[in-house]
């Protein structure tokens, strides 16, 4: 087994074939199954994991997503627009737009990629997406035709694998490690995870025991293979942890191991394995409830600052890349727009200072404000107001007194 090979196995805990031979494509392959069976677990089981997507992928899906036009001198919302309803209510019949985003950064996240077919009219125009559950798609075997497109293997309802064109899908990859298949921060974490599904696993074990642990027999007199035998028989099939109740023969006791969680580490092994998970999706820690970590803010609006920068603003733009390139033609005016503001509405401190500034420096009118709280315009305010104690900055422009 070469050195690509081992190392996989060391990954992700389970063995693998030599990739000798397939190179590159078996090692996509290998790790294309590593999303799922970690210790017997479903990655998702594990707690910090499911608390991570379930963050960033409500935290997206609650985003208010629009489409813009560009003109000469402005730009504004692009109602008219097939697309704009589409992306901002309902992309699906059966889907809303929070459940149809909810859904794909879930597969972005744990399979490294979402897909959905384009549902278009006789004259061109986009009708629906259509969202593929991502193990329906053999991530492993996408490739490029002849002509430099990629090629999804997918496997419709009725269990038949068709071939798509990627100009027929709308889809994204979280990642990739060839350009070509798409790679997620579970399918190259799998040792982290691992070590997380152990420690919940033994945590869940030990409490069905009673929380004792396994401990040990002795003997005052020495015993001879026969009568060793003949005690493993009587004890084979016997809850260990309760061996204490046993009358044995041969002058024998039973030993209770102390060992607590403590001693094993294991609450410090599973904090430790907390915080690694959440750098692996890019989550503080102190938003899935490590109070521990919850240091370092002194407001609200600082916090949400840094998970918008450094969580959300890369998952974000992913999206809007994927419209602007899937969904709209070359040098479109048009583009796709989360409207972040909605990460604030929790906040009405952060809120209000955020509008009072803007209104000040003339960036946002009154009206212009009180859409933004679903509120009715008032008259007179499309005004824009700036200070009037400020001066221009060109020293030309000031009026000799």
């Amino acid at each position: 087994m070469n050195i690509l090979s081992r190392l996989c196995s060391s990954i992700l805990r389970r063995p693998v074939r030599d990739t000798a031979s397939g190179g590159i494509d078996n090692l996509i392959n290998y790790l294309a199954g590593g999303v799922r069976g970690l210790s017997g677990y479903d990655a998702r089981r594990v707690s910090t994991v499911f608390s991570c997507i379930r963050l960033l992928s409500d935290a997206v899906s609650s985003l208010p997503l629009k489409l813009y036009r560009r003109d000469k001198e402005s730009r504004h919302a692009a109602v008219d627009h097939p697309l704009y309803d589409l992306l901002a209510l309902r992309p699906c019949p059966w889907m809303d737009k929070q459940l149809y985003w909810k859904f794909n950064l879930s597969g972005l996240l744990l399979y490294g990629f979402f897909v959905s077919h384009v549902i278009r009219s006789e004259d061109g125009r986009i009708l629906r997406l259509v969202p593929v559950d991502p193990r329906n798609v053999d991530s492993a075997n996408i490739h490029l035709s002849d002509t430099g497109e990629l090629i999804f293997p997918i496997t419709n309802r009725r269990g038949e694998r068709r071939l798509h064109f990627a100009k027929n899908l709308f889809f994204a990859y979280y990642d990739t490690l060839d350009g070509i298949h798409p790679a997620s921060p579970i399918q190259v974490s799998g040792n982290t995870l691992s070590l997380a599904a152990d420690a919940e696993l033994y945590g869940s074990t030990t409490l069905k025991k009673q929380a004792v642990p396994p401990g040990y027999f002795s003997s005052e007199q020495k015993l001879n293979a026969e009568q060793t035998d003949m005690i493993r028989s009587q004890l084979s099939g016997r809850d260990i942890s309760s061996a204490g109740n046993l009358i044995l023969p041969y002058g024998m006791q039973y030993h209770t191991v102390s060992m607590t969680a403590s001693d094993l580490q294991m609450l410090e092994t599973r904090r430790y394995q907390k915080e690694e998970i959440c750098g692996i999706f890019g989550v503080p820690p102190h938003l899935i409830g490590d109070t521990q970590q919850a240091k370092g803010w002194s407001t609200m609006e600082q916090t949400m600052t840094e998970f918008l920068q450094l969580s959300l603003n890369p998952l974000l733009i992913k999206i809007e890349n994927a419209i602007s390139t899937r969904l709209l033609p070359l040098k479109s005016s048009e583009y796709a727009k989360f409207e972040i503001g909605g990460l604030l509405r929790g906040d009405i401190t952060a809120r209000t200072n955020y509008y009072k500034t803007m209104n000040m420096v003339g960036a946002l009118s009154a009206n212009e404000i009180r859409g933004k709280e679903e509120l009715n315009p008032i008259p007179g305010g499309d005004t824009y107001f700036v200070q009037s104690n400020m001066s221009s900055v060109n020293k030309g422009d000031i009026e000799d007194e």
